[in-house]
């Protein structure tokens, strides 16, 4: 480990000028890396085998992390979808809503029915709420900005494919 902070010191010209004077954030490297280097020079074997257990685990969470958020959002235009009225959908998670998760959650549905209202969410995304035989309740579908949708208007019958 000493090597390894002779060798930053050295890209940093702490050994190979002694009368330059070092900038702050060289020093502050110097500094740091000296206390790394005290840091592992003092610790027995069972330490840096732990010290080296615990920093690839936060590596592996970091990298799946990193995986998990900047994957590419799906594309559903392509996909195969499942076709259903806004009513019976509306009564399938009425009914039993694990089971109405199981069959419609995370796939590509195609819904029909008759537009009650048509708003704006806060994103300022296009939503179209489908009548449905509760009188309070229907089914909401927002559109993302980058569909070229038509103009809607309400008691139209539309078909809304989305995910």
């Amino acid at each position: 480990m000493l090597i390894i902070t002779f060798i930053l010191n050295l890209t940093y010209g702490t050994y190979t000028n002694p009368d330059r004077v070092i900038s702050q954030p060289h020093r502050l490297n110097f500094t740091l890396s000296l206390l790394f280097t005290l840091i592992i020079s003092k610790m027995n074997a069972r330490k840096k085998k732990w010290l080296l257990i615990v920093g690839l685990f936060i590596g592996l969470i970091a990298l799946s992390a990193w995986y998990i958020f900047l994957k590419p959002a799906r594309n559903i235009r392509f996909e195969s979808y499942i076709s259903i009225s806004a009513d019976s959908l509306f009564l399938a998670y009425q009914e039993n809503e694990k089971n109405a998760d199981s069959i419609y959650l995370d796939k590509a549905l195609l819904v029909k029915g008759k537009i009650s209202e048509v708003k704006t969410n806060q994103q300022g995304q296009q939503v179209i709420v489908l009548t449905t035989s509760d009188p309070i309740f229907g089914v909401a579908c927002t559109i993302s900005d980058s569909e070229n949708h038509e103009q809607v208007e309400k008691d139209k019958q539309v078909k809304i494919k989305e995910n």
